[in-house]
Order: structure tokens, then sequence, then C-alpha cells
């Protein structure tokens, strides 16, 4: 076993809980503005209601990529502990493509939210 296996799943699922946290807080509008854990961009902090119509449109991409960390943890866990040697290249690549996709996820998220707020001025 070598450090992916134990910081993959873990880092995952940890990633998959602050995308939901975030996605549902979002979704109910209950993100306070300024909010460490929301989505920061010029024109999403220049109101409140900039804030929350930009986060209610970016909370189902927020939500896909609190599913794809926590497919990618459980993949991880499989491929690091579970495959032992024999999953080493994969967990390499889970990991790797992984990060790629969760934080590209978090820039789609971001553009929604600013293209909804953008289009409603």
């Amino acid at each position: 076993m070598n450090v992916l296996a134990v910081i993959g799943p873990i880092g995952f699922a940890a990633l998959a809980g602050l995308y939901a946290l975030v996605a549902v807080k979002a979704r109910a509008g209950a993100l306070p503005k300024g909010s460490a854990l929301g989505l920061h961009h010029r024109e999403l902090e220049k109101d409140e209601e900039a804030w929350t119509i930009g986060h209610l449109a970016a909370w189902p991409v927020l939500a896909m990529a609190a599913l794809v960390s926590g497919f990618h943890a459980i993949g991880s866990f499989i491929a690091g502990v579970l495959m032992g040697e024999e999953g080493r290249g994969f967990l390499t690549v889970l990991v790797v493509s992984g990060i790629v996709v969760v934080l590209a996820l978090w820039f789609v998220a971001s553009a929604a939210a600013v293209n909804t707020v953008r289009r409603r001025e």
C-alpha cells in the first residue's frame, strides 16, 4: 500500500462532503454572502441577490462534483486497498484524473454562476 491509497480515498471523501455541503446550502439559499465555502468572483460579491442567484445556478454542478468526488473516493479505496500492488497504476490515474475533473467542475460552477448574474443585469 502506498501514500495515494490512504490520501486518495480520504481526500476525495472530504471533497465530496465539502461539495455536497456547498451544493445543499446554495440550493437552499442559505450560504451567507462572502462565505469561505462559496464561489468567489467580483460579480457574485456585488450584492446579496447576485450571490444567491449565482449560487442557485451553480448548485447542480456542485452536486455533480460531490458525486464525482464520492465515486473517486470509492474507486481510490478499491484500487489502493483492495487491489494492492496490481492497482497502483490505476490508482495514480484515478487520483490525478479525479483532481483535474473536480477542479474543472469548480470552474464550471463558477462560470455558470457568473453568467447567470450577468444575464440578470
